[in-house]
């Protein structure tokens, strides 16, 4: 099935993906994915990529997972590649100056449990590196969550952000809210997360630029990780 990924602006971006984990003993894991998508401007919708299959990305990304057997502290890591490129701008004059590589994304997450894991605080760690040019792209989030009932949790967390474009530094900030609704039998999820930040533009040096992000998710996990 392909889904919009953004709605806001006038290009819409729909993608399709899978991804599969393989368990190596009771407390690593280990998973890869692939995923598919593309930009439509027009009004042809999620059929874009098809008639115009040179918009068509690849992306790909590779994970590995560990945790403690009592389930008080995991750890997991992901990265992450696309052969998606853009256009860099040139500051003074507003033109287009190159085009690059989308960087190779790097995620570190690191989840401590208490109160009989209903409560967890999580420091996430992500890296975005070009290999073609200077640049790179760094965030730090923490947050907590707390499972209230079996069925239903929420999260308040914070991002500060760092960015090196050319010779140019520039930080940035932001604010993350969301919520879990589980159906426990069926081992789902149902996420709503909302984020807003101001970060550093990737192609423009010296400009934050604002990102409002709303992000609706349905998962199904296996007994791997329980509360049980």
């Amino acid at each position: 099935m392909l889904f919009p990924n953004s709605l806001c602006h006038k290009e819409v971006f729909y993608s399709i993906g899978k991804n599969r984990s393989i368990y190596v003993k009771d407390n690593i894991s280990i998973g890869v994915g692939i995923g598919l998508f593309a930009g439509s401007t027009g009004n042809s919708g999620p059929i874009e990529p098809i008639e115009n299959p040179e918009k068509a990305v690849f992306s790909a990304n590779l994970g590995f997972l560990y945790r403690t057997l009592n389930e008080s502290f995991i750890y997991d890591t992901r990265i992450g590649y696309s052969n998606e490129t853009y256009d860099v701008i040139d500051a003074e004059t507003l033109t287009v100056e190159k085009e690059t590589s989308v960087p190779i994304f790097w995620e570190n997450t690191f989840t401590f449990a208490y109160n009989e894991r209903r409560t967890f605080f999580n420091l996430k760690q992500l890296n975005d590196i070009c290999v073609d040019r200077v640049y790179y792209y760094g965030r730090v989030l923490p947050a907590l969550e707390h499972f209230f009932v079996d069925w239903f949790s929420a999260r308040l967390g914070i991002e500060g952000s760092f960015a090196l474009l050319n010779d140019s530094p520039k930080l940035g900030y932001g604010f993350l809210a969301g919520a879990t609704f589980r159906i426990v039998k069926c081992h789902c999820d149902i996420d709503f997360n909302l984020t807003y930040r101001k970060r550093p533009s990737r192609v423009v040096e010296e400009l934050l630029y604002p990102d409002f992000i709303v992000l609706l998710s349905l998962s199904w996990n296996d007994v791997f990780i329980s509360r049980e």
